[in-house]
């Protein structure tokens, strides 16, 4: 993945961390914390970003996220059921 930099004219390599979530309130801050303790990550945060993709949990899960992340994007389509559910 690349994005650019309008201060700078070449490229930048921008390595995307997915978190796929459903019910995950007892593991979330763990697994969040877990990412950003990553030597590479840390060596190089401007490089990562952390994108979760949550599958309409019923849990606290978002709510616990929430100050892991700068901006968040509402479900453009709420009345899609939660993956489980879609898929079974």
């Amino acid at each position: 993945m690349r994005r650019f930099d309008t201060n700078v004219e070449k490229p930048i390599d921008t390595t995307s961390i997915i978190l796929c979530t459903y019910n995950e309130s007892p593991f979330i801050e763990q697994c969040i914390q877990s990412l950003k303790s990553q030597s590479v990550v840390q060596q190089f945060p401007e490089m990562f970003e952390l994108i979760m993709v949550d599958s309409g949990s019923m849990d606290e899960t978002t709510e616990l996220a929430k100050p892991f992340f700068l901006t968040e994007w509402p479900n453009p389509n709420p009345n899609i059921p939660p993956l489980p559910t879609a898929i079974s």
